[in-house]
């Protein structure tokens, strides 16, 4: 913007400056631009009468303003915005001279035409002539003999059905004139492509919509990579090894790194066997046909456990640092016997209160997790039964005690009435 501001009239070509320099920054045959009323106006100087005075070739058409901002715009600039102008519309007309010329030889030209660009390159291919004369006017059913190679850099085959929404390439046994399969475009408009074997309905359709299927069984020599789940919509899905793969069939998981974390199945084939298995911990859960099955790593249950027998591991060269139970008599004291319900589902049960045994014995109690990830105290009752025998040894040990002091002095008695 120009120092200072501008006051116009309305039907008057005289033009007042307030701390202005006319004088310095324009001179006659300059513009001023100035915005009145939301319009902008380009006002050419007919003569500069002092700094804070002109006079403008015509009268201000515009409304009576002042203290209008201006700005100063010298002739030179004005003429070479004038100057682009005339070489872009030259310019713009070459183009649609081209154009009139490039349309006429695509419609009426009979072979090859060369396409000219305002910017001066060109390129050629055929005229829609030549393709309406050679393509679209043939007839809808071809016949090539032996092998056909159609060879066009940058060119494609399009194959269009005027009839109905389905575009395809179909296979066809020319003795027997069958349909074997195809390939194109199904009737839906999310459907992108099928590959579609007739004679045994077996398919395979990549869809808009994304749920892309395969009809039939399929065998895939190299891995399977899904970035979302896999659903098998049938009565199952059934892993099976065949041929010289190794025995075994199993589902494992890695991380992104393909580092294995865990598997399910049977990858040693052990007959009628499915393993849980976590590669981190070595912790594993076996189902066996035969019945041996087992549990590796701890295991918590929030229900009921009803089983025939129930065997413990106790093998002393599984364990260290054994000691007896020091005081039983005095920890057993500590435990109460009790019969309660339970309050998930009112079972009534009975045995002790995991608070009072991990006063007594904490060795034996454990903290368990439920569904709902509250924690609660578990208790291990074969410890308490290693509690019990060393409280009965105890108690049996003040029992004989007992027996050979009432029998002494039973026997210093009956010396005493003998006497």
């Amino acid at each position: 913007m120009s120092a200072g501001t501008l006051t116009l009239t309305n039907n008057s070509a005289a033009v007042a400056g307030s701390g202005t320099a006319f004088t310095t920054e324009l001179a006659a045959g300059d513009f001023i631009v100035v915005t009145v009323g939301g319009i902008p106006y380009t006002l050419p100087v007919k003569t500069v009468n002092s700094n804070t005075s002109l006079t403008l070739v015509s009268n201000f058409t515009g409304p009576t303003q002042s203290g209008a901002a201006w700005s100063a715009v010298p002739r030179v600039a004005l003429n070479m915005v004038t100057a682009a102008m005339v070489v872009q519309n030259t310019e713009a007309l070459r183009g649609l001279n081209y154009d009139k010329q490039n349309w006429q030889l695509v419609y009426s030209a009979t072979g090859t035409i060369t396409v000219k660009l305002p910017d001066g390159t060109s390129f050629t291919g055929p005229s829609w002539k030549y393709l309406a004369e050679n393509v679209v006017s043939k007839s809808s059913s071809n016949t090539f003999s032996d092998e056909n190679i159609f060879t066009k850099a940058g060119a494609c085959i399009t194959l269009q059905n005027t009839l109905s929404n389905t575009s395809y390439i179909r296979f066809r046994d020319a003795t027997n004139n069958v349909d074997l399969a195809f390939l194109g475009r199904g009737t839906a408009n999310s459907d992108v492509v099928s590959l579609y074997g007739l004679k045994g309905n077996n398919s395979f359709d990549l869809r808009g919509d994304g749920t892309n299927y395969i009809r039939g069984a399929t065998t895939f020599n190299a891995q399977i990579t899904a970035d979302g789940g896999m659903v098998a919509r049938g009565g199952g899905a059934t892993i099976k090894t065949q041929g010289s793969q190794a025995a075994g069939s199993y589902i494992r998981f890695e991380d992104a790194s393909g580092n294995q974390y865990g598997f399910i199945g049977n990858p040693s084939n052990t007959p009628g066997a499915l393993s849980f298995y976590n590669f981190s911990n070595n912790n594993s859960f076996e189902l066996r046909q035969d019945g041996t099955n087992f549990v590796r790593g701890n295991t918590t249950f929030n229900g009921s456990v009803t089983c025939v027998s129930l065997t413990q591991t106790s093998d002393r060269d599984l364990k260290e640092m054994i000691e007896p139970i020091e005081d039983p008599l005095e920890k057993i004291s500590l435990l109460t016997g009790v019969t309660f319900r339970w309050k998930d589902n009112e079972y009534p049960s009975a045995g002790v209160i995991a608070q009072d045994v991990m006063n007594a014995l904490p060795e034996v109690v454990a903290c368990a997790e439920d569904d709902d990830g509250n924690r609660h105290l578990a208790v291990e009752y074969s410890g308490l039964v290693g509690l019990c025998i060393e409280a009965i040894k105890a108690q049996q040990k003040q029992i004989e005690s007992l027996k050979a002091l009432i029998g002494g002095s039973a026997s210093v008695s009956a010396a005493d009435n003998g006497a």
